[in-house]
């Protein structure tokens, strides 16, 4: 049998046009006996699955948990090459949601808005999420089950933000170095749910 990564199981067949229809990524396959390989970092035959990958997963999962919660409902797009994580129908609106870990980097909690490393772009400056690619960046530190749901037009020209899980309240933003434009207030954004 076959696990595609949305978790549906289907017959290995040795016909590829069955699996197939259910992942368009050779690479989201994973057969059943390895599929617990995802959680840690474990290697797959030749291949590893990194452990940024699967903190992203968890993240992801987690916000799309809290989203189908909160009564909203929500889409994943078929295959990999959206430039977003799902979709949050509020009844209201259509929302466009990518999904970014907040992760510890020596005394602080940082969390980045930049799309991941491709061949597509020329150089850093392209990598920037823009209102063409989601309409939300949701950032989810999985250590402290909090969520900064920032609009795009927001961030759109930042590259990371310190972000404060672990206080009460968020503490006075900083600029660090010249890479970092005008910092939104993320206390403003902290669990405000579309």
């Amino acid at each position: 049998m076959l696990v595609t990564r949305c978790g549906i199981i289907v017959p290995a067949t040795g016909d590829r046009k069955a699996s197939f229809c259910l992942s368009m990524s050779p690479s989201a396959r994973l057969p059943v006996a390895r599929k617990t390989a995802l959680l840690g970092a474990a290697p797959l035959g030749d291949e590893m699955i990194s452990k940024t990958t699967t903190n992203g997963w968890v993240a992801e999962t987690r916000v799309i948990a809290r989203c189908v919660e909160m009564g909203y409902r929500v889409s994943i797009p078929f295959g990999d090459g959206a430039p977003y994580d799902f979709i949050v129908d509020t009844g209201e609106k259509i929302l466009r949601v990518q999904v970014k870990k907040v992760y510890q980097s020596q005394d602080h909690w940082v969390t980045s808005f930049i799309k991941a490393r491709s061949s597509n772009y020329k150089n850093q400056f392209d990598r920037h999420y823009t209102k063409s690619d989601c309409d939300y960046i949701v950032c989810y530190s999985c250590e402290y089950d909090i969520a900064y749901i920032f609009p795009i037009e927001i961030v759109s020209n930042v590259r990371q933000l310190y972000v404060y899980p672990d206080m009460e309240e968020e503490a006075p933003r900083r600029s660090r170095s010249r890479n970092w434009v005008s910092k939104p207030d993320c206390g403003k954004y902290r669990e405000a749910w579309f």
